[in-house]
């Protein structure tokens, strides 16, 4: 409080005076401000002159006699990991898939799933309190994810160890682990720290991207020319399905 009387005593004609109003403001509402805004008190500091700041304050300023107790708050940013993963298991699910039994315990109805296999070993390795896994789409639980995989972010929050050198042999030694886990299940590749951009990116693509299906079609009598000449022409369907009861739990038929 002595140091919001001084700053007022130093700028009474600029800190007392409202400009959009043109009134007075009383010590106890300005007093008010500063103690909710750091950027008045800066900006009071910044208008004084150095004889103004003499006048008012002991230069060079006496020895605190008293004990200065504080608290100090750490944080570190979130860490962002990039990769792709390959999925060779129909048995294995992208995020956990568990259901509650008759209202018993929750039980997995897959073998386990990507984000099982990827995100434990980055928490470990980085002793964080949480990780997000971020996969650019989706695939059903019993569809394989081959080629070049599916690219994924892991943002790892509340790490409480973080690699100051050689942080690409690190995470080069993290995707050899999870592989390892992983099996024949699933497998990580190009796994490297990115930024903010690469997932704004990924969510960018994952939005724009195309997407090529086959499928195999039974009929009821060999087809003819015509027919194939008929499919071969049309540049636009409507496929019109319901949910898959696989996925029911997740999504309402149209």
């Amino acid at each position: 409080m002595p140091e919001m009387e001084k700053l007022v005593n130093m700028q009474k004609q600029d800190l007392h005076r409202n400009k959009r109003r043109k009134t007075n403001v009383p010590f106890e509402t300005f007093a008010s401000w500063m103690d909710r805004d750091v950027s008045t008190v800066e900006k009071a500091v910044r208008a004084l002159s150095d004889e103004g700041f003499k006048a008012q304050s002991d230069v060079p300023p006496k020895r605190c006699k008293d004990m200065v107790e504080f608290d100090v708050l750490c944080s570190v940013s979130d860490i962002l990991l990039s990769g792709r993963y390959l999925k060779f298991s129909r048995r294995v699910s992208q995020s956990p898939w568990k259901v509650e039994d008759h209202g018993e315990e929750k039980t997995s109805k897959v073998d386990s799933s990507v984000e099982d296999i990827i995100v434990p070993k980055l928490k470990e390795q980085f002793l964080a309190e949480h990780a997000t896994f971020i996969p650019g789409g989706r695939e059903d639980v019993d569809v394989r994810m081959l080629g070049t995989g599916r690219p994924f972010v892991v943002r790892i929050s509340g790490a409480r160890k973080v690699p100051s050198r050689a942080t690409e042999e690190v995470v080069a030694k993290l995707e050899v682990e999870i592989n390892r886990d992983g099996g024949e299940l699933v497998k990580v590749v190009e796994l490297a720290r990115t930024d903010k951009r690469h997932l704004e990116w990924m969510r960018s693509v994952e939005s724009q991207k195309r997407k090529t299906y086959a499928c195999v079609i039974r009929l009821n009598r060999p087809p003819s020319t015509g027919d194939l000449e008929k499919l071969n022409a049309l540049t636009e369907m409507k496929i019109i399905q319901k949910t898959p009861v696989r996925v029911f739990h997740r999504y309402s038929s149209d």
